[in-house]
C-alpha cells in the first residue's frame, strides 16, 4: 500500500477507545524537505526511504492510542551497542518505545522494534511504515486486534520468559556466514539471536542480566548477543593479586 493511501485510510479511520468513545484525532502537517535534511543532519545518516516519504506527509498524530511524533523531538533513546542509530518516533506513556533501526547504508522500508524497559526486551514490531500506521488504525478499534498491542503486551512469544530462538555458540558456528563469524568474536557466555528475517514479535531480553547484561551487534547485521557482565575480583582478591 503506498503512503499517501494508507494515510488516507488513517484519516478517515473511525478512531475509538476501549470505552467506546470516538478519540479526536489530528494529523500534523509534514516537514519540508529542508526540515528532513536537517534531521538526518543531525543523526549521521539518511532514513529509511518510506520514513522520509512518511515526514513530509505528515509530522506526527496527535490523540491516537499511543504518542505519535514522527520527527522524533521529543523522545530518546540510547542503546548504542545494539542500535547505533535507533529513531524513536512513538512511546506508550510508560518509557517505552517503538523505534526504526537506521543503518548506514538507506534501506527502501524501516525496521522498526519496540523498546521495553519493563521487562528489558526488544521486540520486532513491522518492517515498513505503511505496515506500522496500518496496525495503529486497528488499535484505534477496539473490536479488531492489532499487532502493536500484541507486541507491546509480549503475548506472541513471551521472550522475556521463555527466550525463544536463542542460539548458542555452538548453534551459531554451525549456522551461516554471518551467525559464524560472529560466534567467533564471541566468547562461550553470549546468546545470539538472529532477527535478520524475525516473525512479529521476536526479539530478545537485553536485560536478562540486569543493566548491566553485556549486548553486542554484529556491525550493520541485524544479528545481536547478550551475557551475563564479567564478575570483577572481590577486594580480598584485588588486594593479594589472586
Amino acid at each position: 500500500m503506498l503512503m499517501t493511501d494508507v494515510l488516507d485510510k488513517a484519516r478517515k479511520a473511525p478512531w475509538i477507545d476501549e470505552k467506546g468513545r470516538p478519540l479526536e484525532v489530528n494529523f500534523r502537517p509534514g516537514l519540508a524537505e529542508a526540515e528532513v535534511n536537517t534531521i538526518e543532519g543531525d543523526l549521521g545518516v539518511r532514513l529509511p526511504h518510506d520514513y522520509r516519504e512518511l515526514l513530509v506527509r505528515c509530522s506526527g498524530i496527535d490523540g491516537s492510542p499511543i504518542d505519535i511524533d514522527f520527527s522524533g523531538e521529543p523522545f530518546s533513546l540510547e542503546m548504542a551497542e545494539i542500535l547505533p542509530h535507533p529513531f524513536p518516533f512513538a512511546s506508550d506513556g510508560c518509557g517505552n518505545f517503538w523505534c526504526v533501526d537506521i543503518l548506514p547504508t538507506q534501506e527502501l522500508q524501516s525496521t522498526v522494534y519496540f523498546v521495553s524497559h519493563d521487562p528489558p526486551t526488544i521486540l520486532f514490531q513491522c518492517r515498513g511504515m505503511h505496515t506500522f500506521i496500518e496496525e495503529l488504525i486497528k488499535l484505534g478499534q477496539p473490536s479488531t486486534k492489532s499487532l502493536i498491542e500484541e507486541v507491546q503486551d509480549d503475548s506472541l512469544f513471551n521472550v522475556w520468559q521463555d527466550n525463544p530462538g536463542v542460539l548458542s555458540i555452538d548453534q551459531a558456528l554451525r549456522g551461516d556466514a554471518d551467525l559464524a563469524e560472529f560466534a567467533r568474536s564471541l566468547g562461550s557466555p553470549f546468546a545470539l539471536i538472529d532477527l535478520r528475517d524475525p516473525l512479529v514479535g521476536m526479539g530478545f531480553s537485553w536485560g536478562r542480566f540486569g543493566s548491566n547484561t553485556t549486548l553486542c551487534r554484529h556491525g550493520d547485521v541485524r544479528v545481536f548477543a547478550y551475557a551475563a557482565p564479567e564478575k570483577k575480583p572481590g577486594i580480598f582478591n584485588r588486594l593479594f593479586g589472586r
